[in-house]
């Protein structure tokens, strides 16, 4: 996606994102699309967000056809797609 602004991992959002800084502080700044991606890993024992979601369901997506494997957290740092039946844990995020 070289061409395409803001897809790419290095490329800065469009916006500013609110995040837990290594002193405990939470600072709102552009980041990278890497950065907030890494920030919203559940699971990953080093989630920075201020916030989390009770479920990962967006019906008016269903609703226009774009279909997402349902997940469920089957414990800790683990997660089962429900579509396929397959346990997996996540990756840790590449350097």
């Amino acid at each position: 996606m070289d061409g395409c602004l803001g897809h790419n991992a290095g490329d800065l959002t469009y916006w500013k994102t609110v995040l837990l800084e290594a002193d405990g502080t939470y600072s709102s700044t552009y980041r990278t699309n890497e950065e907030v991606r890494n920030a919203v890993l559940p699971g990953s024992g080093a989630y920075k967000m201020p916030y989390i979601y009770d479920s990962f369901e967006w019906k008016h997506c269903d609703d226009a056809g774009h279909v997402f494997p349902k997940v469920t957290h089957v414990g800790k740092k683990q997660f089962q797609r429900d579509d396929d039946g397959d346990a997996s844990t996540p990756s840790a995020p590449s350097q």
